[in-house]
């Protein structure tokens, strides 16, 4: 198994926490933690503009991901399913 700090959080002489751990072997799995709104500096950025805040973690956690070589796709669309319609598809209706 590898194992791939990306951007290590420092916090002094010591790692605070990894904001993503790339493993692999036989697969490639990328474990992600620690997104926020942060400015550069470390301060809290656009304060009381929620919007701003979501738009910027996002665009940190695209970063991140295509340090590790990975992408963020929008989900693939897909019908909700009832419960009553799953049963009857199975003949438990």
């Amino acid at each position: 198994m590898r194992r791939t700090d990306i951007d290590p959080r420092v916090s002094g002489d010591r790692v605070g926490y990894q904001q993503a751990v790339l493993v692999e072997q036989p697969r490639r799995w990328l474990f992600v933690s620690g997104h926020e709104a942060r400015a550069d500096d470390g301060s809290i950025a656009h304060p009381g503009d929620l919007r701003a805040q979501v738009r910027l973690t996002f665009q940190r956690l695209r970063e991140t991901l295509g340090k590790a070589g990975f992408r963020l796709v929008p989900p693939a669309q897909g019908r909700p399913a009832r419960a009553g319609g799953m049963a009857r598809a199975w003949g438990r209706a």
